[in-house]
């Protein structure tokens, strides 16, 4: 991927709804984890 890729590198290109549900992934994936390393 490219640095200069404007997708990758301007958050706010994307559309709110798009942009939320990535950071619910995120903090998804994280508690995931952490319910694993138990």
């Amino acid at each position: 991927m490219s640095g200069d890729d404007p997708n990758f590198f301007q958050p706010h290109s994307f559309s709110p709804s798009v942009t939320a549900g990535r950071f619910f992934f995120l903090l998804w994936r994280r508690h995931v984890a952490h319910l694993l390393r138990r």
